[in-house]
């Protein structure tokens, strides 16, 4: 069983979260915590991104709180990209329907690039 936790570091003015380890319902307040904080931090019109690629495992609680956070997001005018293509991530939000409403990048790297300008 991998260890839940998170590390944040600020990268120019993009806030990026690393969650590692199993995403259960015992992990929910310091992720969302984790979140907020991250929310808190982010300066417009730069993203936030939570890096899930090291996350073992995924609980529908763990899907519900991705759900409210770029919710929150949205309500602060803050953008909010997940990484995820490990299977314990990217099947759940896929056989949910969630990809349709969260912004899933494949990778960092993408997830940091800016957003194309729309014509």
């Amino acid at each position: 069983m991998a260890v839940f936790h998170i590390e944040r570091e600020v990268l120019d003015f993009v806030v990026l979260t690393r969650v590692f380890g199993e995403v259960d319902l015992n992990a929910m307040d310091d992720l969302r915590q984790a979140v907020d904080t991250a929310l808190a931090l982010a300066t417009a019109p730069f993203p936030v991104i939570i890096d899930l690629e090291r996350v073992t495992f995924l609980s529908s609680t763990g899907l519900g709180e991705l759900v409210l956070a770029t919710r929150r997001a949205r309500e602060l005018g803050c953008e909010l990209r997940l990484v995820a293509t490990g299977r314990a991530v990217a099947r759940p939000i896929e056989v949910t329907g969630l990809d349709a409403e969260l912004d899933v990048r494949p990778t960092l790297a993408d997830a940091l690039a800016p957003r194309a300008a729309v014509l």
